[in-house]
């Protein structure tokens, strides 16, 4: 089992990940490295939306899975350094969202 960190150092090494779960998928993104999201509930395409990247999420009932999985691949790859810089972005927007109550002391 890994801790938090040595998880995000291990993920932090890979050009890009392909995860069943959620949490293997918020992992990914909080390490700043790009999925691929293998949707099986609603919870999986309700992320991978909040995150405004939905071509990034291949249904897991789909009958095109390998070939899904090679087209996403090649368009992390060829897209990778804007897809971190939108992680990037959307981190700090949540950051700044969850410090704003307490640095205005509204809580």
């Amino acid at each position: 089992m890994h801790s938090l960190d040595s998880y995000l150092k291990l993920v932090q090494r890979f050009d890009f990940t392909v995860n069943l779960k959620l949490h293997a998928n918020v992992l990914s993104a909080a390490a700043g490295i790009p999925f691929i999201c293998l949707g099986y509930r609603f919870k999986s395409y309700d992320f991978v939306h909040s995150m405004s990247l939905p071509s990034i999420i291949i249904p897991t009932h789909a009958d095109y899975l390998e070939t899904a999985l090679i087209e996403k691949a090649s368009y992390i790859q060829e897209n990778r350094a804007s897809l971190v810089s939108h992680m990037q972005e959307l981190r700090e927007r949540v950051k700044l969202q969850l410090i704003t109550p307490f640095a205005d002391k509204l809580l």
